[in-house]
Order: structure tokens, then sequence, then C-alpha cells
């Protein structure tokens, strides 16, 4: 793990890149109540599922378009008064090692609103922990957490930045 003085003690939005199943856990090993957004499905896994909703994740509907980004938000405010971290993955799906998404709105609706810092994060966890495979490769994941980006930047040139640092990290990794 590399960067954890990045990570902001208080409220922050942790905006990492998404290669595989090892990145939905982690966070909840190297962050202190963090809350995650995440799609509503995986809340009616059974054990699984109800573990989300008590520790107050926040769930969206990814068809619900507009209610969703809005519900995201609020929910996401909540979480923030409480000091907690918000985690998204801003491509809002795994991706291979070496590919890119497109990087969803949702990150920036959360950092404008918010106005609280958000932290990148790189990764490598696909190279090990791949996609739709079952067996896992022994090795060693890095996870980097870079430096926030400060509240104050326009949508566009916010989301350009947050993609280019991640995307940037992820290819040395």
């Amino acid at each position: 793990m590399r960067g954890r003085e990045n990570i902001p003690a208080g409220a922050a939005i942790i905006a990492s890149k998404h290669q595989s199943a090892w990145d939905t856990i982690i966070f909840w090993v190297l962050i202190d109540r963090p809350a995650y957004v995440l799609k509503r499905e995986l809340i009616f896994f059974p054990v699984f599922g109800w573990y989300l909703l008590l520790l107050k994740n926040i769930y969206i509907n990814r068809k619900s378009g507009t209610s969703a980004m809005k519900r995201m938000l609020r929910e996401a405010e909540i979480r923030a008064k409480e000091g907690r971290a918000i985690i998204i993955f801003p491509e809002g799906t795994r991706t291979r090692p070496g590919a890119t998404a497109v990087y969803h709105p949702g990150v920036a609706a959360l950092y404008h609103h918010l106005k609280i810092p958000v932290v990148p994060v790189a990764l490598n966890s696909g190279r090990l922990w791949q996609k739709n495979a079952f067996v896992k490769k022994p090795g060693i994941i890095t996870i980097e957490f870079m430096e926030n980006i400060t509240p104050g930047i326009k949508n566009r040139d916010f989301m350009v930045k947050l993609q280019n640092i991640i995307e940037e990290k992820c290819r040395g990794l």
C-alpha cells in the first residue's frame, strides 16, 4: 500500500479503479467505516446483502436515471456528515488491467455536491484476481492512494484530471 498519508481523517470521496472483487473488499480493511456506492442488486444477495444494508452503504438503482443520482447525493451527504469516506468506482464496473471504460458522472456529482476532497486510487488487483476467474493467482497487489483533488474544479476539468491521474498510475503499476 502506498500513499496512506493521502487519506483524509474525515469525510472524503475515494475514487478507485475497479479491476476485481478484491477492490470491493479492501476498503473495509483500510478505511474506518467506509460507505460504498453500489448497485442495488447486491443488497438482494442472502446474508452479504443484509450486511451491505446494515453497514449503511449507498445503493443505487442504475435503471432509475436522475432519481438514482438524487438519491445517491442525499445518502452521500448523510454519510459525509457522519465523517465517513465514500467509496466509488467511477467506471461503474470492473475493467481488465490496461483497459479503460468511460468514467460516469456520479463521481463528479458527488465532488461538486459534497465539496469534500477526492482521493484518486490506482491498483493492479486484476492481474491476480481476474474478472470472472475462479482461481486467484499468487502475487502482490499494489494499491496507491494519490494526492487529493480539492473542491472547486469545473466538472469537465475534474473528470479529465481524475481519469488521467488514475489511468496513468495504473499503467505504471
